[in-house]
């Protein structure tokens, strides 16, 4: 089953990346690139990762937005 549309990444992958140590949603994005584009899959990345390491840091990536000043 693909969990990330933009980068095409199976649900096998992601848990691949975690068997091999990814302990958050950054660091499955680093493994396999899930999660690094629109965030659409954030909510079913932390399902995996909670499914598979209850101990993992489950949390989503959240943006950091900085107002535009008008100069």
């Amino acid at each position: 089953m693909i969990v990330c549309q933009c980068k095409g990444t199976t649900e096998a992958t992601v848990r691949k990346a975690i068997g091999a140590g990814a302990s958050s949603v950054a660091e499955i994005g680093c493994a396999c690139l899930a999660g690094t584009d629109c965030g659409g899959c954030h909510e079913t990345l932390v399902k995996i990762l909670s499914s598979e390491r209850p101990e993992g840091r489950a949390e989503p990536v959240r943006e950091l937005l900085l107002p535009i000043s008008s100069v």
